[in-house]
């Protein structure tokens, strides 16, 4: 039952991260409360970025530190980085262990994730330390010495990549509205990261000189992304020319909307001020959370890759075919069915999130799906209602970060019984639609 190491993997995480964010060494105050620690914890663990405190006035440098630990911990995966330490020491792993990575990175078989994982940690470092230098020298010119704008780079970039979308500042980048660099770095990152390590793979064979045929898996991906990513930038300018982008110039007002595009699929950072959004945008920011990242990346939501096979199925449906294809290539039953499962169940688990905190807050209702929609798919936006949620809140709250982490089949997989039947039952018919 690979799904409940990788259920129990994040789940000794984020308690451990929680004491440790609980001792007083790490608030600049009183300690945190346990159930705010817990909080905090579980979203940089889950590479979320929500919070009920302001981290940078809250945390000292050990708390700040804790987090940058959680996030890489939560944006590579605890098995991840396991199976290099024992790649690195000319090991292998247990079958079962074996299992929960082939799981985690999606692959067809456990024995060519070893080297994938070498190009995972080594790239992720790498692509980290660049984005570190280039966001700590944009800070060193904003005032802040060299240490402090080093240790803002590297906290920035870690959260950036692993889309946690954790910042420094109390307004996340609103106060960087006019700095191309630190924008820019911030949009490569999470975009980036967004993509999947498989896909940032091929990616990097084919820059190489590889004479490799893109797979099915980056081919849609690529394209996939390439389209929300247009569709997202086209639809908020549209929406928010007058709103949130009033005041800006002509050419700004494109970089922003590119920028909450990027961010909207699992980032969590923003750019601008999320007060004045239009009602029509806040729904199609929640459909873009809602969809969220590619499979294997950093990022949260259903996946990219889900949406479409989703799509993929409806011509299928409409044409009376058996099968649904998509670029040239059949998508087998059980695939189609893990993706019919998968957005049934997050949607579910959506109403009933929002049903409880509705029935326990006193908040408008789209503050509330905002924050939902936004914690299952770990983005780490919100419209304000984080720092009113009372202490059941905070528990729903902190369950659909988990949930989103892990994934809601993950979640199912683990808590359900294996078993095997060979009983096979006669056929019935029904009326749906």
């Amino acid at each position: 039952r690979p799904a409940l190491l990788i259920l129990s993997t994040f789940a000794v995480m984020a308690g451990t991260g929680a004491l440790l964010l609980s001792f007083p060494a790490a608030s600049r105050g009183a300690p945190l409360a346990f159930i705010d620690a817990l909080f905090t914890a579980t979203s940089a663990g889950c590479i979320t970025g929500l919070t009920v405190v302001d981290t940078a006035t809250t945390f000292t440098d050990f708390g700040l530190a804790v987090i940058v630990v959680l996030l890489q911990l939560g944006g590579l995966g605890i098995m991840v980085l396991s199976t290099f330490a024992t790649v690195l020491l000319g090991g292998r792993l247990a079958l079962r262990s074996e299992q929960a990575l082939e799981e985690v990175l999606d692959l067809a078989s456990p024995g060519s994730a070893y080297k994938l994982t070498r190009f995972i940690v080594l790239s992720t470092l790498a692509i980290e330390a660049v984005g570190a230098c280039l966001l700590a020298w944009a800070f060193h010119g904003r005032g802040l010495d060299v240490g402090e704008a080093l240790w803002a780079g590297v906290f920035h970039a870690v959260a950036a990549f692993c889309h946690a979308g954790f910042s420094l500042w109390p307004d996340s980048l609103v106060s960087f509205q006019s700095d191309g660099l630190v924008l820019g770095v911030h949009m490569v990152l999470m975009l980036v990261g967004s993509l999947g390590f498989s896909v940032m793979a091929a990616l990097w064979l084919r820059m190489v000189g590889a004479q490799r045929r893109f797979s099915l898996q980056t081919r849609v991906v690529l394209w996939m992304t390439l389209g929300l990513l247009v569709l997202g930038t086209l639809g908020y300018t549209a929406l928010e020319w007058e709103a949130s982008l009033r005041g800006m110039s002509t050419g700004w007002k494109w970089v922003h909307a590119l920028f909450m595009s990027i961010t909207l699929r699992s980032g969590g950072f923003t750019s601008v001020d999320l007060g004045p959004v239009e009602p029509a945008t806040v729904v199609m920011m929640m459909m873009l959370m809602f969809i969220g990242a590619a499979p294997g990346s950093t990022g949260g939501g259903i996946k990219v890759t889900t949406f479409a096979v989703m799509l993929a199925a409806i011509p299928a449906l409409i044409r009376a075919q058996p099968r649904a294809t998509l670029m040239r290539r059949t998508i087998p039953l059980e695939i189609i069915y893990r993706a019919a499962t998968i957005v049934t169940v997050a949607a579910l688990v959506v109403g009933l999130a929002l049903i409880l905190l509705l029935a326990t807050h006193k908040l408008r209702l789209d503050w509330m799906a905002f924050e939902v929609i936004s914690a299952l798919s770990t983005v780490g936006l919100s419209l304000g209602a984080t720092g009113e949620l009372g202490a059941l809140g905070k528990w729903v709250v902190i369950g659909l970060m988990f949930i989103g982490r892990v994934g809601p089949t993950s979640l199912a997989l683990a808590v359900g019984a294996s078993r095997s039947s060979q009983v096979r039952f006669p056929e019935g018919r029904l009326m749906v639609g």
